[in-house]
């Protein structure tokens, strides 16, 4: 009777295991805050985007997080009204980032607010009120002696 050693298929096996669970390890994650420089309040649905093809937006307190493969990057962050702000990184680990947008609007002069008068046609807010003047009361069909508007 022929004997086989098992070990040489336990090592191929186990060196497939490595393989396939070795590929997660060469991914790191982005994370960190967006807030405003000159009020440090937190940007919520602010922009991320990661070499111009992956990104995310941030949460309600100013939060983001991506993952992506190691190496060098470009991250780019934006926010409606502020200038927008990128970064190389060289990810080689998880990294945490705040990053302070500066305000692109520039009020010096103040803002007025001005209204027109009311149109003629609405005098009240009273909906579902129409006048019917009496003549046309008197022009609808009587059906059994009687003259319903509501038909």
């Amino acid at each position: 009777m022929k004997t086989t050693s098992l070990l040489p298929i336990f090592a191929l096996i186990c060196c497939f295991t490595n393989l396939s669970f070795g590929q997660n390890t060469n991914r790191h994650t982005i994370s960190g805050y967006v807030k405003d420089q000159a009020t440090g309040e937190s940007m919520i649905g602010a922009s991320v985007t990661i070499d111009g093809n992956k990104g995310t937006t941030t949460n309600k307190f100013g939060y983001f997080s991506i993952t992506v493969t190691a190496g060098p990057h470009n991250a780019a962050f934006t926010y409606l009204g502020y200038q927008p702000r990128s970064m190389d990184l060289n990810l080689l680990t998880d990294t945490v980032l705040t990053i302070d947008l500066i305000s692109s609007v520039n009020l010096q002069q103040p803002v007025i607010v001005e209204s027109k008068k009311r149109e003629s046609n609405v005098k009240a807010a009273q909906m579902g009120k129409f006048t019917i003047p009496i003549e046309q009361i008197k022009a609808v069909p009587a059906f059994m002696g009687e003259v319903d508007l509501l038909k």
